[in-house]
């Protein structure tokens, strides 16, 4: 395989990126298509959605990216717990 020229989609960029033959083989491997955003594109888009993500679910993101209050419950004592 031959490196690929490719020219960015998003309206404001129009950067070309060249797609090298291993990443074209990681993409072919995996049944995907080449990517049509450059590599800053598709940053800003990821950001984009994970951001309308939380505030969609209003869950502010924690300082380690996960959404808050996922497996911290209180302990529930049982009737069997010593005390």
């Amino acid at each position: 395989m031959a490196k690929i020229e490719i020219t960015c989609v998003e309206a404001n960029c129009n950067a070309t990126f060249t797609v090298s033959d291993g990443e074209q083989r990681w993409y072919e491997e995996r049944g995907l298509s080449l990517p049509k955003r450059c590599k800053a594109c598709r940053s800003a888009r990821k950001g984009e959605k994970a951001r309308r993500g939380t505030e969609r679910e209003g869950n502010p993101p924690t300082p380690e990216g996960r959404r808050g209050g996922r497996g911290q419950r209180e302990h529930r004592r049982s009737r069997y717990d010593d005390d």
